[in-house]
């Protein structure tokens, strides 16, 4: 039988109110808005039910980034967001721990899912790489995706206040979970800051 996930039910859930720096700024999962405090993003990941991960030690570079867990979707997930130098929530990364045996599935309807809530994909790649090319990954894409020669992966383009350059990606990991990354238009700029950061350790 197919297994049934509620993924329009989640992506509904939305907050009381967000504060008035985000209200023009596009949502994550969760319906938590970039730019966001990261008070306010860990009020709306125990609305979803989510608790924070403490196993994971943070970096003293990012102190203000966080991470949960819990159940979402019916899979064990872990989500990490990620913060500017101002305190403003830029990027979420959701990876649902997905069993082998569902994993593909469950990224299929998902896809699915974004497609009747945001329209076309910008990118939809769906490959397979020798020796599962031609065919040959039929009964075989765990093991192919395993191994690096499985490539399933969907973007999505969104405004983020006037801004075009964040967006939305699905993807299959090698080790069979599903990632789900919301990235904002200002996070670009977030990311050459860590870049640099990054590099003055060395």
């Amino acid at each position: 039988m197919k297994r049934q996930y509620s993924i329009a039910i989640a992506m509904a859930l939305c907050l009381a109110a967000a504060s008035a720096e985000a209200q023009d700024r596009a949502t994550a999962f969760g319906s938590v808005r970039f730019g966001e405090t990261p008070t306010r993003v860990a009020e709306a990941m125990a609305a979803i039910g989510l608790a924070p991960y403490t196993k994971i030690k943070a970096d003293e570079r990012f102190p203000l980034d966080q991470t949960f867990q819990g159940m979402l979707l019916g899979e064990q997930a872990v989500v990490m967001t990620m913060f500017d130098g101002n305190g403003a929530f830029e990027k979420m990364i959701v990876s649902f721990l997905t069993e082998e045996q569902d994993c593909l599935e469950f990224y299929g309807q998902f896809k699915d899912e974004l497609i009747e809530k945001y329209g076309a994909t910008t990118l939809d790649v769906h490959r397979y790489d020798y020796p599962f090319s031609d065919g040959d990954h039929v009964g075989h894409e765990q093991t192919a995706i395993r191994f690096g020669k499985g490539h399933l992966a969907a973007t999505w383009k969104r405004e983020d206040a006037g801004d075009h350059t964040g967006g939305i990606a699905l993807s299959v990991e090698d080790n069979l979970t599903v990632r789900l990354t919301y990235e904002s238009g200002k996070w670009s700029v977030e990311s050459d800051r860590r870049k640099r950061l990054l590099n003055a350790a060395f």
